[in-house]
């Protein structure tokens, strides 16, 4: 009995060694795990012939084509990967293919072809003809206006394999809509207003609980009954990636399983200063696990102050105030924003870890067209 009990002592001991033993190689492993190094190449340029303002707001890669609406003449604009522009279409109007309310985002529908076109009060799904198939009337809790024309793409996705498509109605990245004293009468306890197709109607989803959303920096002086969300939506794996503009965490949500937390992706930065208004103001995902958290850093108001007395420009618009902030699998890169292109405007994804940019303009008098640089997410 006493031999016994030895023997399973000196198994018992020889287990914690390699339990030990193993703890230690794999802490090891993970120590000397070199951490990818990315950085951004520009590898094409894209120029439109347009004298007037654009805003390019999707890209679709079945065709690969653009769309982008002329703030002056209210067109609409498809153009290819050379800037030629193919159609130019004007549909505001009382007519039975027409739109008659402020459009605040429009989207290439890529799974059935055409196009789909969202204001506050209607959603309409366009052909590759420019014919309204389907007008969905409604009325959202939030009441945005573009003043510019629309302004985003629609953030929309489906369940199945039916063409029938949910989407959210006034939930946009980096912009927020609960702002001021009615924002309190609006959904307090939920973050996103979708489109059911299903019933019919609007609905609220994602509860605003601490435990589910990421942690975030309140800003009491700003008005806002809620922190502005930053997100991305991946509509073939049905996952939205939410953080908010004073986060350091990214929140995965399933929505096939009604938002259902998935893990919470942890990242760090400058510390938010309020004097600087500093913000995430983007989060792009480019898939495996790759993401860009689009960092804006700010300035003092002294500093701000001092620009404009010395008409340095806005510093919303300053590339050198801007960096991209790169996760993958627990590493963390901080890239710069490139100086040549804007930053507070277009930010398109392309395929193939690539992002379309639009060039910044220099000079006195009025640009002739619109440029546009294309980079690639290259690792060293």
């Amino acid at each position: 009995m006493v031999k016994e009990v030895k023997e399973i002592k000196t198994q018992y001991i020889l287990l914690l060694l390699l339990w030990f033993s193993c703890g230690r190689e794999n802490n090891t492993r993970s120590q000397n795990q070199i951490a990818p190094t990315y950085y951004l190449e520009k590898v094409d340029s894209i120029q439109i012939d347009r004298g007037n303002i654009i805003r390019v707001l999707d890209y679709s890669p079945v065709n690969n084509r653009f769309l982008a609406f002329d703030q002056i003449t209210q067109e609409f604009l498809v153009f290819n990967d050379q800037g030629q522009i193919l159609e130019s279409v004007y549909r505001e109007g009382e007519g039975p293919n027409e739109y008659n309310s402020s459009l605040i985002a429009a989207s290439f529908n890529d799974e059935d072809g055409g196009y789909f076109m969202l204001s506050s009060i209607e959603f309409l799904r366009y052909n590759e003809k420019w014919e309204v198939e389907e007008r969905i009337r409604f009325t959202s809790y939030v009441q945005l206006r573009f003043y510019s024309g629309p302004k985003v793409a629609i953030p929309y996705y489906s369940l199945s394999d039916t063409s029938e498509n949910y989407f959210f109605t006034s939930f946009f990245s980096g912009i927020n809509t609960f702002v001021g004293s009615n924002a309190k009468e609006i959904s307090p306890d939920y973050l996103i207003e979708q489109y059911n197709p299903t019933k019919k109607s609007i609905e609220w989803k994602l509860p605003f609980e601490t435990e589910l959303l990421p942690e975030f920096e309140s800003n009491e002086e700003s008005g806002k009954t809620k922190p502005t969300q930053v997100f991305s939506l991946d509509k073939e794996a049905n996952l939205l990636y939410l953080t908010f503009e004073r986060s350091k965490e990214i929140g995965v949500y399933d929505i096939a399983e009604d938002f259902k937390l998935q893990k919470k992706i942890k990242f760090d930065h400058e510390s938010f200063l309020h004097s600087n208004k500093s913000k995430n103001t983007g989060l792009f995902n480019f898939g495996d696990e790759k993401f860009a958290v689009l960092y804006y850093k700010g300035l003092s108001e002294a500093a701000t102050e001092a620009r404009k007395i010395n008409n340095s420009g806005f510093p919303l618009h300053d590339p050198s105030l801007y960096s991209l902030i790169l996760l993958e699998a627990g590493f963390q890169q901080e890239m710069e924003f490139p100086m040549i292109c804007e930053p507070h405007l277009e930010f398109i994804k392309l395929p193939g870890n690539r992002i379309m940019l639009r060039d910044k303009f220099k000079g006195a008098k009025e640009p002739e067209h619109s440029n546009y640089s294309i980079f690639e997410l290259k690792q060293k």
